[in-house]
């Protein structure tokens, strides 16, 4: 898909299970700005591997470093996509998991950041970094999914390096962003997730 992904922001410094974003800030100068409002949808999968419950997790390049972070794209309204069909999707593509089974909503989340108002050329120009030219408001709707397969299979020309089921407590310490951990957060409070054989 050639839609832009996930803000690029730092990986938190934020205190554990804060649901802050480490762009959420704005300063008076970027409140002048005009707005663009983007709204996203994905997933937590998860899945029972040998007794214990895992998290299917995706690594990516970041400015400062490899991050873990959950599956998750932008909604495609022009196509009539609702929010949870969108999550399925984002979901299947980034992780290259055809099977999965929609459990429940687990909660949205909101944050603004500094980008351009083209946000599909990026945010770099002729080597250059670009000054913001917008405040990009996001909401990112979660889902919760099983997977119903081992296999992954990370969307490569999305920039996904590796795709892992990881063990559930170690998927809270690994993940990069504090609105991503929040909703493994929530996963901890009714996992339905059936055994396998």
């Amino acid at each position: 898909m050639n839609t832009p992904r996930r803000a690029r922001g730092f990986p938190s410094r934020t205190p554990r299970g804060t649901g802050a974003h480490p762009q959420a800030k704005s300063s008076p100068a970027s409140r002048r700005l005009p707005a663009i409002y983007e709204t996203s949808a994905g997933g937590v999968v998860i899945r029972r591997l040998r007794g214990r419950l895992c998290v299917a997790l995706l690594k990516t390049r970041h400015t400062r470093g490899d991050v873990w972070v959950l599956p998750k794209g932008h909604v495609e309204h022009a196509r009539g996509e609702t929010h949870e069909v969108a999550a399925q999707r984002e979901v299947q593509e980034e992780l290259g998991i055809r099977n999965v089974r929609l459990v429940r909503k687990l909660g949205s989340v909101r944050w603004q950041f500094m980008g351009t108002k083209n946000r599909r050329q990026g945010p770099r120009l002729r080597g250059k970094q670009e000054p913001p030219s917008a405040r990009i408001i996001k909401t990112v709707h979660h889902y919760l999914f099983e997977g119903l397969t081992d296999r992954l299979h990370p969307q490569a020309d999305e920039g996904f390096l590796e795709a892992r089921w990881v063990p559930y407590e170690k998927a809270l310490r690994m993940i990069a962003y504090p609105t991503d951990r929040a909703m493994l957060e929530k996963v901890r409070q009714r996992p339905p997730v059936r055994k396998t054989p």
